[in-house]
């Protein structure tokens, strides 16, 4: 007995093929990448801000600030960080004038004084060792030494004075007279250490 066979064209009536699937849709981060990247970076700055305030509340320093923003038109991140602190850098100069000091009375006290002004020109204070020199025609000089705080960008006056003899006064006066300015110390400034911090 014969089967009849249908032509292999044949469909059922009704049945019509399947429209061609289309291609898996991809996941968000995927088909957007500029903003997961965006996200990411905003969240790992986060992450640090918390950190570095943990970090800095557990030393007793301030955390420095980070922030960050978002737009929805245009991506915009902005981080700001704290300035490095600066080097200290200890400077300065002085300048003197000396002179001699005669007692009023026949047996009082004579004294070779000087003025030195310190100027701490650096941003650091300063501990300044200044020595002051009186010459003396024939003899050696006679010095004094004081010690001295300056500040940043402060200026400080400093008074010496010391106890001579009649001959001292006049071995001191005779290199006087040979200065062309009258002042013939001389004034040496040795900085010993530094205090506080540099601005």
């Amino acid at each position: 007995m014969n089967i009849p066979t249908q032509p292999p064209s044949w469909q059922p009536p009704g049945w019509q093929p399947l429209p061609p699937q289309p291609p898996p849709r991809k996941s968000w981060p995927a088909r957007h990448k500029v903003w997961t990247t965006v996200f990411a970076v905003v969240g790992a700055l986060v992450v640090l801000g918390i950190i570095g305030a943990a970090l800095g509340s557990g030393k007793g320093k301030s955390a420095s600030g980070t922030t960050a923003a978002v737009s929805t038109t245009a991506p915009a991140v902005s981080a700001t960080s704290a300035a490095p602190e600066p080097v200290p850098s200890p400077a300065g100069n002085i300048s003197g004038a000396c002179d001699v000091s005669l007692s009023d009375s026949i047996y009082g006290q004579n004294y070779l004084t000087a003025t030195v002004t310190a100027t701490n020109t650096g941003n650091i204070g300063t501990i300044v060792r200044i020595k002051v020199a009186w010459p003396l025609q024939g003899f050696p000089s006679i010095t004094k030494v004081k010690t001295v705080h300056t500040a940043a960008g402060s200026t400080k006056q400093v008074q010496f004075r010391a106890p001579v003899s009649e001959s001292q006064v006049s071995q001191f006066q005779d290199m006087q007279l040979s200065s062309s300015d009258d002042n013939p110390c001389s004034y040496h400034a040795t900085i010993l250490s530094t205090y506080g911090s540099a601005h």
